[in-house]
């Protein structure tokens, strides 16, 4: 059978399905003009009746409008929210980076005038005040307060700062210099790194904890 046959057949029944459902429907649909007619044709029925189907309209709308509006604020508070807390978190972050470039100065600071006195005292200089010790003595308790000892770097740090200040020659502390350097050193750069990696928000650095050394059984035999 040709395409054409078939194309016109199926049109005729579908023309057919309709208009034998409208004619079947029109007692349906007489019945239900017959019943309007009087609401309609009174002003006060007709207006009530539209204002009936704008409420239904109106109740049946105002919920989705409702949904969406209420998720829309939700999302907007939503990203207030998240920004205020980004906002406090680098505001945060800005502070203690503050703080620890603060303690790095005071660190520096003390660290440079205590390895000049060291250095440059002479032996048996008669030029040696109270003061000069008194001011040894305070930037000693400095470094005593500045640095954790249970941390690794500023244990180090520590420990060769006290070991010169034992010595009893200018040439002895002299010899211990550039240990003294080195672990200076140390300290300050991985604070400085560790302080830049806080600022931009990279995985913060931890310096590694001080370990004892472990003694030998044969120790002090």
């Amino acid at each position: 059978m040709a395409k054409g046959t078939l194309l016109g057949i199926g049109i005729g029944a579908v023309a057919v399905s309709f208009f034998a459902g409208y004619f079947a429907a029109a007692p349906l649909r007489g019945g239900l003009i017959i019943a309007l007619q009087p609401i309609l044709t009174t002003p006060s029925s007709a207006a009530a009746l539209i204002a009936a189907l704008v409420a239904l309209i109106v109740g049946l709308v105002s919920p989705i409008i409702t949904y969406k509006m209420g998720s829309k604020q939700a999302a907007i508070a939503k990203t207030a929210a998240d920004a205020a807390m980004m906002t406090a978190k680098q505001a945060g972050t800005r502070a203690l980076a503050n703080v620890r470039l603060e303690w790095l100065k005071s660190l520096r600071d003390s660290l440079s005038e205590y390895h000049s006195i060291l250095m440059s005292w002479e032996d048996d200089d008669p030029a040696k005040t109270d003061a000069d010790y008194r001011r040894l003595s305070y930037l000693g308790t400095q470094l005593d307060l500045l640095l954790n000892q249970r941390k690794k770097y500023q244990q180090a740090l520590w420990q060769v700062s006290d070991d010169i200040l034992k010595l009893d020659t200018q040439n002895e502390r002299q010899a211990q210099d550039e240990r003294l350097v080195t672990a200076a050193r140390e300290v300050l750069d991985f604070h400085w790194r560790k302080i830049k990696a806080e600022i931009v928000g990279s995985k913060p650095l931890q310096e590694p904890p001080y370990e004892r050394p472990t003694q030998s059984a044969d120790a002090g035999h």
